[in-house]
């Protein structure tokens, strides 16, 4: 297993996390302290803001899951990978209307972990250059 796709399934995993002090540790394990999570409905900075816009997420979804869907794909400093979210018991992951508000909602998360992505894959090309 690849350390980008340990770093996307940490992530996925804090998302899921809904036990406050082992999610916090993931947050803090992925997200640098004073990371910004932004999105057209959220500017969360910090691990108590990115924290609690999981909380609300997961009040949304109770009981779902975030799951990662195929592989990552990194080149080039980024990182590209596709999640699903399931309902509790279920086989398939949700669909939702394209009109949906909570359709939006889940496309500004994907969009995020795209960027969080991006964002890792730079400083890892940093680090190299730095060699």
């Amino acid at each position: 297993m690849t350390a980008t796709r340990q770093l996307v399934e940490r992530y996925l995993q804090g998302w899921n996390e809904t036990d406050p002090l082992r999610r916090r540790a993931l947050i803090e394990d992925v997200y640098a302290e004073h990371a910004a999570y932004v999105d057209p409905m959220i500017d969360a900075r910090g691990w108590e803001a990115i924290d609690a816009t999981i909380v609300a997420v997961q009040g949304m979804f109770p009981g779902h899951v975030f799951t990662l869907a195929g592989e990552v794909d990194a080149h080039h400093d980024m990182a590209r990978f596709h999640w699903h979210l399931t309902k509790p018991g279920a086989d398939e992951p949700l669909r939702l209307s394209r009109h949906a508000a909570a359709l939006r909602l889940l496309q500004y998360v994907r969009d995020e972990a795209h960027r969080f992505a991006q964002h890792y894959h730079h400083i890892l090309r940093r680090k190299k250059l730095e060699e």
